[in-house]
């Protein structure tokens, strides 16, 4: 699976490490780090590949 700009996720937060959902908004040119828009609570960060994930069977998408 090629992660692309707007696919939505789940990241691994650094603060507490809970999964939230995300949207992929930058990837680096090395696709090593990903930029991602926490959804419910409007903030980015940026995460390694082992801190993202598909997003789990049961969440809603939001389109935006």
């Amino acid at each position: 699976y090629l992660i692309k700009v707007g696919d939505q996720c789940e990241g691994q937060f650094t603060e507490d490490n809970v999964w939230y959902r995300a949207k992929i908004t930058n990837i680096s040119s090395d696709r090593k780090l990903f930029t991602v828009l926490y959804i419910e609570y409007g903030n980015s960060e940026v995460l390694p590949i082992e801190r993202l994930r598909k997003v789990s069977h049961g969440s809603i998408l939001i389109a935006f």
